[in-house]
């Protein structure tokens, strides 16, 4: 065999050696950061209930997390965690949950924005919608209600959907988020707290058929 053929050859076979490496870094990655998520969400429900020793528990863990991937995410990214760790206990001392909840959210989203997309089993829209109701009903929890706020998240929520739907061939869902999106533009401009709540909830719900259906 000639020695540039070999070269060659020998090159190819360590970069095919490579690549399921890189592949199973990524995907571990994405696992990590998924599990540093779940701290946040338990958080954000147990705020929003009012569950003290759940929030207690729960804030334990989140204060963790930063410590855990901080070689995973950017130093930004980094940055904005601690900062809305540092508010959720400070809100947390003054008995503020609906802060608590807020804030656990947006470190929630933070998280989500490190993931590496293009190693999903799913679009990163699910799981930006996910943050959407979670943040809708956070909002609802405050003790003055920005409607700008909400109508900036219910705006944003529609244009993460409308890139998501092209992608489903279930109607049904499809039916059911396009209702969500008209109740949720509905409710905020009429200013209806229940309606908007609900149809937050049923957005909700609703991830969890879009994780059964890219799944």
């Amino acid at each position: 065999m000639k020695p540039k053929l070999l070269t060659a050859l020998l090159s190819l076979m360590l970069l095919l050696n490579f690549i399921p490496e890189v592949f199973a870094a990524q995907n571990s990655k994405n696992e990590a950061l998924f599990e540093a998520t779940s701290p946040f969400e338990d958080l954000a429900e147990y705020a929003m209930a009012g569950d003290i020793k759940g929030i207690n528990s729960s804030i334990l863990t989140t204060i963790q997390v930063p410590r855990k991937i901080k070689t995973l995410i950017s130093k930004d990214s980094l940055h904005a965690l601690n900062r809305y760790i540092q508010r959720m206990n400070q809100a947390k001392m003054q008995g503020q949950l609906g802060l608590v909840a807020l804030n656990s959210v947006e470190a929630y989203k933070t998280i989500i924005d490190e993931l590496q997309v293009e190693q999903l089993k799913m679009p990163v829209q699910v799981f930006v919608l996910d943050y959407v109701g979670f943040k809708i009903h956070a909002l609802l929890k405050q003790d003055t209600i920005s409607w700008k706020n909400l109508n900036d998240i219910v705006l944003s929520g529609h244009q993460q959907w409308k890139s998501l739907r092209p992608l489903i061939s279930d109607e049904v869902i499809k039916d059911t988020f396009d209702t969500i999106f008209k109740g949720l533009s509905t409710a905020t401009k009429s200013k209806n707290l229940e309606m908007l709540w609900f149809a937050a909830e049923v957005d909700l719900d609703m991830v969890d058929s879009l994780e059964g259906y890219f799944q």
